[in-house]
């Protein structure tokens, strides 16, 4: 069922003021709102050709593929660069302001980022624990 215009400009003055109703969103109203905002993802995309890996640091949505279309390019890490200077390469000034809009960084983004001197909530790195206990073959009598 679709809604005239005269039917949202009701439906808008008679809301609540922090709900603001969206053709797009249809009767559910803001549970739907929340399925139309974008996640977006800091991760790598492959380039280079075999064997010879390159990677781009881009911002990117979460359901593009892995070499998909990109919203923001943002750097590049080649593994096989002997320079530990040029090897990660980033606008760390962009990587900040998409870690605090909400961008998720994948597992390796973030140990690269960490390496880089930003330090952000969001950087998922594994906690050090525990190692676990190495099993002692038994002794044949």
């Amino acid at each position: 069922m679709t809604r005239t215009n005269e039917e949202w400009h009701t439906l808008a003055t008679n809301a609540a003021p922090d709900i603001i109703p969206d053709s797009r969103l249809g009767e559910r109203g803001v549970q739907d709102q929340e399925r139309l905002e974008m996640a977006v993802k800091l991760r790598l995309k492959r380039q280079g050709r075999k064997n010879h890996p390159f990677y781009r640091l881009n911002a990117i949505n979460s359901q593009t593929p892995r070499d998909g279309r990109v919203i923001e390019e943002l750097g590049f890490y080649d593994p096989l660069n002997k320079d530990k200077a040029k090897q990660f390469v980033a606008k760390l000034d962009r990587c900040t302001h998409w870690l605090n809009v909400g961008a998720i960084p994948s597992e390796t983004v973030s140990s690269l980022l960490k390496k880089s001197g930003i330090e952000h909530k969001s950087l998922r790195l594994p906690r050090p624990g525990k190692p676990k206990p190495v099993v002692e073959e038994k002794k044949q009598a």
